[in-house]
């Protein structure tokens, strides 16, 4: 498929980190939640014109395996899905474009007050890899062509992901999730084309609100 990066080089990583999981484990935890995501537009110039190109707020949803090896320190690896629709604005027009995006991120988890208390707030800090997926029609003719193209193609990018939250225990082996976080990559030029002497610059910011349930044992 055009623009597809066969994500090799991310087996390792993920291989990498799977020492973590390998090891005894204190407290095994899996989860699924549903979140919406909220993305900074990057400025795209051309010759003779300005714009922003980025991706409209979209709902989506998480799924994620976690292992707490002391009270307050664990490994999470987690699987997320969002629709993305691609656009483009320039002046008071706006194109957009259907699309969604698949990620998987490994990320050292921090609890801030231990595990015996009924709130716990921490943070969470990690790595991956995000893969942005283009499936609207193409046309002949796309407002604003004279600075990007937004294609039927998919491409993938190294990811950092960056939160904090709250859980809230319900039962000994229930808790309720409330997450914040950041997942930056830098911008998918082939997913979201510069025209011919066109320029996109800046990072893709994903702010992603999280509520979901987990089970613990």
């Amino acid at each position: 498929m055009r623009g597809y990066m066969r994500p090799a080089w991310a087996v390792p990583v993920l291989l990498a980190c799977w020492p973590v999981f390998d090891a005894p484990a204190q407290t095994w935890e899996v989860g699924l939640g549903g979140s919406w995501a909220f993305h900074r537009s990057v400025p795209v110039s051309g010759k003779l014109e300005k714009g922003e190109v980025g991706f409209g707020s979209s709902g989506g949803g998480v799924v994620w395996i976690q292992q707490r090896r002391t009270q307050q320190f664990g490994g999470q690896l987690s699987y997320s899905f969002q629709r993305q629709p691609l656009q483009l604005k320039v002046e008071s027009q706006r194109v957009r474009f259907a699309g969604y995006t698949h990620a998987v991120h490994y990320s050292f988890w921090w609890g801030l007050r231990g595990a015996s208390g009924r709130f716990e707030p921490f943070v969470i800090a990690g790595v991956g890899v995000k893969g942005y997926f283009g499936t609207g029609r193409e046309m002949v003719y796309q407002p604003g062509q004279s600075l990007a193209l937004l294609t039927k193609t998919s491409e993938w990018k190294p990811s950092i992901l960056v939160g904090a939250g709250l859980r809230w225990r319900l039962s000994p082996a229930t808790l309720i999730h409330l997450q914040l976080h950041d997942a930056t990559t830098p911008f998918p030029q082939r997913v979201i084309a510069p025209a011919p002497g066109a320029k996109i610059s800046g990072w893709m910011h994903s702010l992603v609100p999280l509520l979901g349930v987990s089970y613990q044992w």
